[in-house]
């Protein structure tokens, strides 16, 4: 699957967003999720659309964990074609890149 951090850019903190967003593993018997090690990958590509120039980003390996880091103004959808070292037919993983836990949870009024 695809997961992604973030955090406020140094540089703008009001509008640009610093994001990693990489590959991971659904451990389900241990409830919990790998980000290294995953050797059965042979390269991971991203696109995130014509406001990115319609480019393809291969991912980079850092620190074990593949994928890509970016900076962005706003919410956007990542996809991910993933290619694999034997005969499994490439995937296509999906992402939607959003902010909202940037954001204040309003505090619920006395009325409700």
């Amino acid at each position: 699957m695809l997961v992604h951090v973030f955090r406020r850019s140094p540089e703008d903190p009001e509008r640009r967003f610093k994001i990693a967003i990489y590959i991971a593993r659904h451990i389900s018997k241990e409830g919990r999720i790998e980000t290294t090690g995953l050797t059965e990958i042979k390269n991971a590509e991203f696109y995130f659309g014509s406001s990115w120039g319609d480019n393809i980003f291969p991912a980079a390996t850092t620190g074990g964990v593949l994928g890509v880091n970016v900076d962005a103004f706003g919410p956007f959808l990542a996809v991910c074609r993933v290619t694999f070292n034997d005969e499994h037919q490439a995937v296509l993983l999906y992402r939607y890149i959003d902010f909202e836990m940037a954001t204040a949870m309003p505090r619920p009024s006395a009325d409700s």
